[in-house]
């Protein structure tokens, strides 16, 4: 769907982001379902995304922003998202960890390829190694970053950029 809307835009610029769910859960969902290590499953991960921004930076000015970081927290047992994700056994301090590792990669990567990269990790990393507090969202049933609170980040990260 994706690769479909870019084959018709007149676009000189995209700008890439992969939700938490993609690293802070569907890696570790994965490696459990396959029983296959999470370093596996984080490798496929980042092969597969290098591969989709490399082919995106060939027509394209790509602006690759950092996967937000994992908001639910231990113990959540409210939500569709939460009850799905129920499967999967590791922490938020874990998942968290993940996320930064992931994008740590994928900004080295974005770098070796002239490809912007808004790392977003600094402003986003709270105590305790999880989230800071004020990016939650005010419905606890979210599990999306505060809208405001996500969007003077991407401004401020974004501003000469686009």
């Amino acid at each position: 769907m994706f690769r479909e809307a870019v084959r018709q835009t007149s676009a000189k610029q995209i700008i890439v982001m992969l939700g938490e769910v993609d690293t802070g859960f569907v890696i570790w969902y994965r490696a459990q379902k396959y029983q296959e290590s999470v370093a596996a499953m984080m490798d496929k991960a980042i092969a597969s995304y290098s591969r989709f921004l490399a082919e995106l930076n060939l027509p394209f000015e790509v602006v690759c922003i950092s996967t937000p970081l994992p908001t639910i927290q231990d113990g959540n047992d409210w939500g569709d998202i939460a009850n799905a994700r129920r499967e999967v056994t590791a922490s938020q301090v874990e998942r968290t960890a993940l996320t930064l590792e992931f994008n740590r990669i994928i900004q080295g990567f974005c770098m070796q390829n002239n490809i912007r990269y808004i790392m977003l990790d600094n402003v986003s990393l709270g105590d305790g190694g999880i989230v800071k507090t004020e990016l939650l969202n005010s419905d606890c049933n979210n599990h999306h970053y505060d809208p405001e609170q996500y969007s003077r980040l991407l401004v401020d990260g974004l501003t000469g950029v686009i």
